[in-house]
C-alpha cells in the first residue's frame, strides 16, 4: 500500500475525534454569526442607549447633552472609570459613551470642528453609528450659527430648537442588511481561528503519529519506496486534506452568512488559509513527540479554546488586561484575530495586514524547524522513540 492511501485509511480510522470537534465547531459558528445577525436588526428606531461625561459645565456643555438625552436614552457618570465603562459596553448596558472636555464651549466658539469629544465604545453596533452621527448633526449646524457671528451658548441653543423640530435620523432597513451581512462575515472569520486549530491539531497529528510508529515506519522503509518518494505521497495526502478542509469551512460560512464573499472580504479569506497553514506546521510539529491520543485530545482542548479566549476570538482583545495581550501576542492565533479586527475597522488593506499575515507565517516556519529538530535529537538518541 502506498503512504499516500495509508495517510487516508488512517484519517479514516482516527475520524471520530475530529468529527466531534467539527459538530461542537459548526454549532457554536452559526449561533455566534446568526445571533450577531439578528442583533443588527434590532436598531430600527433613532434611539439608542448611551452615557455621558460632561466635564463642561458652560451653557454650549449642557445643550449638547440635552441633545443627546432628547434624541436617546441617556445614563450620566460623574467621572471617567475605564474598568467599569468596559463592563458596562461590553455587555452592551450602553452602545457608546462620551466624554465632553471642560473646554468644549471654548473650542467650539474658537472654530474648532473636530475632535471635540471622545467617544468610547467596544462593539460597533448601530445604536453607537446613530448616537455618533447625532452628535456630528449637532457641531455642524452649531458650527453654522458660531460662523455667523453668535456665541457657542447661543448658537447650540439655536441648533438645539431647530434639531428638535426636525426628523429624526432613521436607519435605511437596505443598510441595515448590508451592514448585518459586514458583521455576520466578520464574526464567521473571527471564530473560525478556534475551528481551525482544533480539527487540524486533532485530525493532522493522529495520523501523523501513527504514520510515524516505530513499526510502520520499519515496515515502510523495508519495502521498495525511497524516502523521498515517501515524504512526496505524505505530503501530497496533507495537502488534499489541508485544502479540503479548508474549502469545506469556507463553503459553510457562506451558508451560515448566507453571502459569498465580495471585494474587501476577500482578505478574510486570504487571512484564513494562511492561519491554516501555520495550524498545519504546528500540527506536525506536536506529532514530532510521538503522544497518544488521550494526550492529543487533551492538546487540542488546551490550544483551541485557550488560545481563541486570549487571543480575541471568543471574548474582544480590548476587554482583556494588557498583560494577558502581551501573552497572547506569542501565540500565532492572535496575530490572525487582529487582521480579522484590522479588516472590519478599517474598512480597508494596509501594510499592518500584511505584516500580520508575515508574522503568522514565520511562525509556521518556526514550529517546522522545531519539528526537524526533534527529529534529529530521536534519531541521535537523545530523546527515546515511542514503540
Amino acid at each position: 500500500m502506498s503512504v499516500f492511501k495509508l495517510f487516508f485509511k488512517i484519517l479514516n480510522k482516527r475520524k471520530s475525534a475530529a468529527i466531534i470537534w467539527f459538530f461542537i465547531f459548526v454549532p457554536v459558528l452559526a449561533l455566534n454569526v446568526i445571533t450577531i445577525g439578528n442583533e443588527n436588526n434590532e436598531y430600527e428606531s433613532s434611539s439608542a442607549s448611551i452615557g455621558i461625561v460632561t466635564n463642561d459645565k458652560s451653557e454650549a456643555g449642557k445643550n449638547f447633552c440635552d441633545f443627546l438625552e432628547s434624541r436617546h436614552d441617556t445614563t450620566y457618570f460623574d467621572k471617567t472609570d475605564t474598568d467599569r465603562f468596559r463592563m458596562l459596553l461590553y455587555y452592551t448596558n450602553q452602545v457608546c459613551i462620551f466624554e465632553i472636555p471642560e473646554d468644549f464651549g471654548e473650542r467650539l466658539e474658537k472654530g474648532e470642528r473636530e475632535d471635540l469629544f471622545e467617544c468610547y465604545y467596544i462593539h460597533p453596533v448601530y445604536g453607537k453609528t446613530l448616537a455618533v452621527s447625532d452628535a456630528e448633526e449637532f457641531i455642524k449646524i452649531t458650527s453654522a450659527y458660531i460662523d455667523s457671528g453668535k456665541s457657542a451658548g447661543e448658537s447650540t441653543s439655536l441648533a438645539l430648537e431647530q434639531l428638535s423640530k426636525g426628523v429624526e435620523a432613521r436607519l435605511m432597513q437596505k443598510v441595515e442588511q448590508t451592514n448585518g451581512m459586514e458583521q455576520m462575515t466578520f464574526m464567521f472569520f473571527l471564530i473560525l481561528s478556534f475551528g481551525i486549530t482544533a480539527i487540524y491539531i486533532q485530525a493532522l497529528s493522529t495520523v501523523y503519529i501513527e504514520i510515524n510508529n516505530k513499526d510502520l515506519s520499519n515496515r515502510i522503509s523495508s519495502s521498495c519506496l525511497s524516502g523521498f518518494s515517501k515524504n512526496i505521497q505524505l505530503f501530497a495526502g496533507s495537502a488534499i486534506f489541508v485544502f479540503g478542509m479548508w474549502i469545506l469551512l469556507i463553503i459553510i460560512g457562506i451558508i451560515i452568512t448566507g453571502s459569498g464573499y465580495t471585494g474587501i472580504e476577500w482578505y478574510y479569506v486570504l487571512n484564513a488559509f494562511s492561519y491554516t497553514l501555520v495550524t498545519t506546521a504546528l500540527a506536525v510539529f506536536i506529532s514530532s513527540f510521538g503522544f497518544s491520543a488521550n494526550i492529543i485530545n487533551f492538546i487540542t482542548n488546551i490550544l483551541s479554546l485557550g488560545m481563541s479566549f486570549l487571543c480575541g476570538a471568543f471574548i474582544d482583545i480590548e476587554f482583556l488586561s494588557e498583560s494577558v495581550r502581551t501573552i497572547a501576542r506569542l501565540l500565532p492565533m492572535y496575530w490572525y484575530t487582529e487582521n480579522v479586527y484590522l479588516i472590519y475597522d478599517k474598512g480597508a488593506i494596509t501594510g499592518e495586514y500584511y505584516l500580520n499575515i508575515l508574522i503568522q507565517l514565520m511562525f509556521g516556519v518556526l514550529f517546522l524547524a522545531l519539528n526537524a529538530a526533534v527529529i534529529a535529537c530521536k534519531q541521535n538518541g537523545i530523546f527515546r522513540k515511542r514503540s
